[in-house]
C-alpha cells in the first residue's frame, strides 16, 4: 500500500469515527433531560397551536436506544376550557427511522390511568370533541402538492394496551379495567375489554328513583377483512327502585319487574356493516337469564339492519326456557323521531312456534306453572309504544284435539288501571275430554267436571275483555248436549262471578245426570261469590263441595218423564254445604212446584224433591 492511499484510508478512518461520535454524541445529548424537555416544550407549543386549546405534559422521556417514549401527566383541554382528556403515562415503542419515509410506525402503546370528559351529542350541539377528530383527520390533498405532501404521513399501530380508562360522556361514566388491541396484519385486528362497568339513574313515572347498572366481563373482538366477531361474555344489567316488587303480597302476578332486575346474558355477534348512519350485524348466539324474574332466553338468533329511520330484524329464533321455541321471518321497528314527527311502531311476519306456558309461569302467570301440555302457535304481532295488535291468532293442540282462531290487542300498556285486553274469537273447537285436560292443568278448584265430560264436542264464538279488576266473557257455545249463550263478568274488586246464560234447547237431563228430564229452553242469571277469605271462612264453619251464590232462571219449555210444562221459575240458592231450591209453575187459581235440595253435583241423583202446591183463594 503506498503512503498516500494509507493517508487517504487513515484520514477516511477519522472521518468516519469523528461522525460515529458525533452521532453517539447527538444520541445522548438527546437523551439528556435538559434537552428533551426543550423539545417536549416546542412539542406542546405545537399541539396547542394546532388544537387551539390548552395541552400540557408534564413530563417526556425519550430513549433513541430503545426507540421508547413516555409521557407522564397528559392534560387536552376542550375548547370551551374544560378537561377533555387526562393521561397519566404513555409510553410508546417507535420505529424512530421509518420517520424518514414519513410513517409512524408504533410497535407497542401502553396507556394507564386514562379519563375522557365527553359532552354533547345532541341534534343542535356539537361534540366537544369534536375539534379533536377535525384536526387529527387527514386533509384533501392541495391542487399543488409540495414534495412533502405528495406522500403524506401515516400512522401504523402495531399493539396497543390500557389499564384503568374511564370515560365520561354527558352524564353517564364508562370504567374499563383492561383493553388490549393487537394488529395482525393490514386487514386483520383483535382486542379484547375486560371488566366494562356502567350506570345511571332515572325517575319513573311514580317519582321512585330507579339505579341502573351495566356490566361485561369480558368483550373479545375479532376483524378479518370487512367482517367483525364480537363474543361479550357475562354481560350483567341490574336495575333497582328500592322498592317492593310489584306482586309482593300478590302471588297470583307473576315476578317480572323492569325495575327488579338481575339479568345475566351472553352474546356472539358478526358485524359486517358500521358507520354513523347505519348498521348490519347478525346475532349468532344469545342467552339470558334471571332466576328470579323467571327469565330463561336460552336462544336468540336474528340478523339487525338499523338506520337512523328504523331497525329491520330477519331471521329472528326465540327459545325461552325448554319449551317455548318462536321464529317470525322479518320484523321492523319505526324509531321516534321529533323532527320527524315519527313515533315508536313495529310490525312482525307470522310468528309461528311452539309454546309450553309452564315457561312463562313465573315471570308473568304463576296460575300457569303446572301448564305442560304442548301448544303451536300463529300469529302476527304490530303496535307502538302503547298498544300492540293480534291478528291471525292460530293455537292448537300438538294433536289438534284443540283449535283456536281469533284476533285482539292491548290497549294502553302504560297505563295499569286504564290497561284493556280484548280478544275476538272466532271460533274454538275441541272435545269435554280435552277441555277437562286443559282446566286441570290449573291448580284451582273445580266444579262440575262430570257435567263438563258429558257435553261431548265443544264449539264457542264469542270474545272476551280483561280490564282493571274486570274479566268479562261472553258468546255462544256450541255442544253435543246442546247450544247456549252466555255473559259473564269475574269483577276482582268485589270478588264476585256474575252473569246470564240461556238456551233454546239443552239436554239438561244427561248433562245432570237426571235421566228423567228432558232437554229445555230456558234463561237464567247466577252470581257466585269467588273470595278466598270469604268462602274459607264459611267451609270452616259448614264445609261442603258447592259453589256459593245464587241463581234466578225462567224456563220456557222443559219435560219431565212423559209431562211437558211451561212457564217455570226457578231459584236456587247455595251456602256451600247444601243448595236450596224451589221450583214454580204460577197458574191462575194454583201455583205447582216443588222445593229440592242437594249437596254435590256429582250425585244429582241424590237430590231430594217435595211438591209444592199454593192455592190462590
Amino acid at each position: 500500500m503506498t503512503k498516500k492511499a494509507a493517508t487517504i484510508l487513515k484520514a477516511t478512518g477519522i472521518v468516519i469515527a469523528t461522525v460515529a461520535v458525533l452521532l453517539v454524541a447527538a444520541m445522548l445529548l438527546l437523551n439528556t433531560d435538559a434537552v428533551q424537555q426543550k423539545i417536549l416544550k416546542h412539542a406542546t407549543l405545537t399541539l396547542t397551536d394546532k388544537l387551539k386549546t390548552r395541552v400540557s405534559i408534564d413530563h417526556a422521556s425519550v430513549d433513541l436506544f430503545t426507540q421508547d417514549i413516555r409521557l407522564h401527566g397528559v392534560s387536552v383541554d376542550d375548547q370551551k376550557q374544560r378537561p377533555l382528556l387526562r393521561l397519566e403515562q404513555l409510553q410508546l415503542d417507535v420505529d424512530l427511522w421509518a420517520l424518514a419515509g414519513r410513517r409512524v410506525v408504533i410497535h407497542e402503546a401502553q396507556v394507564t390511568g386514562l379519563r375522557a370528559e365527553l359532552h354533547g351529542g345532541g341534534s343542535d350541539t356539537v361534540p366537544n370533541y369534536q375539534f379533536l377528530i377535525d384536526a387529527l383527520a387527514p386533509k384533501h390533498a392541495p391542487h399543488h402538492p409540495t414534495e412533502s405532501n405528495k406522500h403524506p404521513l401515516t400512522l401504523d399501530i402495531d399493539q396497543a394496551s390500557g389499564e384503568r380508562v374511564q370515560i365520561l360522556y354527558n352524564e353517564t361514566s364508562v370504567t374499563l379495567g383492561r383493553v388490549d388491541y393487537k394488529q395482525n396484519g393490514q386487514r386483520q385486528a383483535t382486542a379484547t375489554l375486560q371488566n366494562i362497568s356502567t350506570a345511571w339513574q332515572r325517575i319513573n313515572g311514580k317519582g321512585y328513583r330507579v339505579d341502573n347498572s351495566l356490566s361485561v366481563e369480558r368483550v373479545d373482538y375479532q376483524e378479518a377483512d370487512s367482517l367483525r366477531h364480537i363474543d361479550v361474555s357475562r354481560l350483567q344489567f341490574v336495575t333497582d327502585n328500592h322498592h317492593p316488587r310489584k306482586n309482593a303480597g300478590k302471588p297470583h302476578r307473576g315476578f317480572f319487574d323492569a325495575e327488579h332486575l338481575h339479568l345475566t346474558a351472553n352474546l356472539q355477534l358478526a358485524l359486517d356493516h358500521i358507520d354513523a348512519d347505519s348498521l348490519h350485524v347478525s346475532i349468532t348466539r344469545c342467552s339470558a337469564t334471571d332466576s328470579v324474574a323467571g327469565i330463561d332466553l336460552r336462544r336468540l338468533t336474528a340478523t339487525v339492519a338499523a338506520t337512523k329511520r328504523g331497525i329491520e330484524l330477519t331471521g329472528v329464533n326465540i327459545q325461552q326456557g325448554s319449551g317455548i321455541r318462536l321464529a317470525f321471518a322479518q320484523g321492523l321497528i319505526r324509531l321516534p323521531h321529533k323532527q320527524r314527527g315519527t313515533t315508536l311502531a313495529y310490525s312482525t311476519s307470522t310468528i309461528t312456534g311452539n309454546v309450553v306456558l309452564r315457561d312463562i309461569a313465573r315471570p308473568f302467570a304463576p296460575a300457569l306453572a303446572r301448564f305442560t301440555l304442548p301448544l303451536k302457535l300463529r300469529t302476527r304481532m304490530s303496535g307502538d309504544n302503547n298498544n300492540i295488535r293480534f291478528t291471525g291468532v292460530d293455537v292448537r293442540r300438538t294433536n289438534d284435539a284443540l283449535a283456536i282462531q281469533a284476533s285482539g290487542f292491548v290497549h294502553e300498556l302504560k297505563n295499569s288501571k286504564g290497561l284493556h285486553v280484548h280478544f275476538d274469537v272466532s271460533r274454538m273447537k275441541t272435545t269435554a275430554a280435552e277441555a277437562g285436560q286443559i282446566i286441570n292443568q290449573f291448580t284451582v278448584k273445580k266444579f262440575m267436571m262430570e257435567q263438563l265430560a258429558r257435553l261431548g264436542y265443544i264449539d264457542y264464538t264469542g270474545h272476551f275483555d280483561v280490564l282493571w279488576k274486570r274479566e268479562i266473557f261472553a258468546g255462544q257455545l256450541g255442544t253435543q248436549a246442546g247450544n247456549m249463550t252466555f255473559n259473564f263478568e269475574l269483577n276482582g274488586l268485589t270478588h264476585y262471578l256474575s252473569g246470564n246464560a240461556s238456551t233454546r234447547e239443552l239436554q239438561i237431563g244427561h248433562v245432570m245426570d237426571l235421566p228423567d228430564i228432558g232437554p229445555v229452553a230456558a234463561s237464567a242469571n247466577f252470581k257466585f261469590d269467588v273470595s278466598k277469605d270469604r268462602t274459607a271462612a264459611v267451609r270452616r264453619i259448614k264445609g261442603g263441595k258447592l259453589p256459593i251464590g245464587n241463581v234466578t232462571a225462567h224456563v220456557d219449555k222443559a219435560s219431565y218423564k212423559f209431562l211437558s210444562t211451561s212457564d217455570l221459575d226457578v231459584v236456587i240458592n247455595s251456602d256451600g254445604a247444601v243448595a236450596k231450591g224451589t221450583l214454580n209453575a204460577p197458574h191462575k187459581f194454583l201455583d205447582l212446584g216443588c222445593t229440592f235440595t242437594f249437596t254435590n253435583t256429582s250425585e244429582m241423583r241424590k237430590m231430594k224433591i217435595k211438591p209444592l202446591v199454593k192455592l190462590h183463594l
